[in-house]
């Protein structure tokens, strides 16, 4: 009889058993299918900034005069307001060439330097600067571009061609033309190092192309009147750019669009040069395109080395996507969002920092 109850208590008990697990089981599924239909979501991550609208930006009133649109007697007239720029030598039309640029190798590149002993003594202590730190001492321009590369070398000899061409008995003037060559010097610095980091194609057309946009910024200050130099020097883009025109009659970018093309340089080498100046001015037509955007690097590279000061310190709170003066903002309109991007990051390296402090090739 004991056993019997045993046994149905037994049965009863697992009766009790199934039906609680009938029950729970739904619960235990529906949580699972919940678990199914919401994975974990990863961190989201930080959206690009879009490119600014131009909508947005308010464009300058005045517009600087073209000198394509002045007829070719007044194009002379203006030109021969410039002091006597000595025609450079055939060197800076093979510096320049589209095939040196884009084919030339250490070893020509070295020969043609070495062809001017005067330069090549130059560019080597230019080499042999602090900032570069080689591990010894070169002593020829083929070391040289072995160690830096054809961009630097070339851009070095470009720069010195042209600092011998402006030279003054006013220490006032020869002051203002030796900050403005510093400030080219830094930005074809920046240019060829931002091209590198952003891998932005054509690195040695655009770092010509920033360093001949100074051209006519350097004639102009050593051909104007002497009162009118801080103007000249000091004023933000747009006023100097306004004062350049009411003192010379063309602006500086346009008056190096004459000097360049009556030197022979290529018509293509000239537009990219000219160009930098004129975004300030010219709204973006569509969508940003390539061309554009090399331009608005070029320009920040100018920009930058122009407000370059020994305060300027690693990890600043300058912000390239807040700064709200125009000759930032024009540039921004001209980036998408990749590119900004980009930029931001290279931007905050300690190489920028050390060039914006002054301690760069250009010092």
């Amino acid at each position: 009889m004991e056993v019997v109850i045993g046994v149905g208590v037994a049965l009863v008990a697992m009766a009790l058993g199934l039906q609680w697990r009938r029950r729970a089981r739904p619960q235990r599924d529906l949580r699972q299918a919940a678990t199914v239909a919401a994975p974990a979501q990863p961190m989201a991550a930080a959206p690009e900034r879009e490119a600014e609208p131009p909508a947005t930006l308010v464009w300058p009133d005045f517009r600087p005069q073209r000198a394509r649109d002045l007829p070719p007697e007044r194009q002379r007239q203006l030109l021969a307001t410039l002091v006597a720029v000595p025609r450079p030598s055939r060197l800076l039309d093979q510096l320049l060439s589209p095939e040196f640029i884009n084919q030339a190798s250490a070893r020509q590149l070295a020969e043609l330097v070495a062809g001017e002993p005067l330069l090549a003594a130059r560019v080597l202590k230019a080499v042999n600067a602090p900032f570069y730190g080689l591990p010894q001492p070169v002593n020829s321009i083929a070391q040289a571009v072995t160690f830096l590369g054809v961009t630097s070398v070339r851009i070095t000899c470009l720069r010195y061609i042209f600092i011998a061409a402006f030279k003054t008995s006013d220490p006032q003037r020869q002051l203002a033309i030796d900050r403005l060559w510093q400030a080219s010097a830094l930005a074809s610095e920046l240019m060829a190092r931002a091209a590198t980091a952003l891998q932005l194609p054509d690195a040695g057309r655009w770092s010509s192309a920033v360093l001949l946009s100074f051209l006519g910024r350097l004639a102009v200050l050593a051909s104007a009147p002497a009162e009118g130099l801080p103007e000249l020097c000091d004023a933000p883009a747009v006023q100097r750019i306004e004062a350049e025109q009411a003192q010379m009659g063309l602006c500086a970018a346009e008056l190096g669009r004459l000097l360049m093309t009556d030197w022979g340089l290529p018509a293509a080498v000239v537009n990219d040069a000219v160009d930098i100046e004129w975004l300030l001015f010219d709204p973006p037509i569509g969508q940003e395109d390539a061309r554009g955007e090399a331009l608005a690097l070029c320009a920040l590279c100018v920009r930058l080395s122009e407000r370059a000061s020994p305060s300027v310190a690693a990890g600043s709170a300058w912000d390239f996507d807040t700064d709200p003066t125009h000759d930032i903002a024009c540039l921004r309109v001209r980036m998408g969002g990749a590119r900004r991007a980009a930029l931001r990051g290279w931007l905050t390296t300690p190489t920028v920092a050390q060039l914006l402090q002054g301690r760069g090739a250009s010092a």
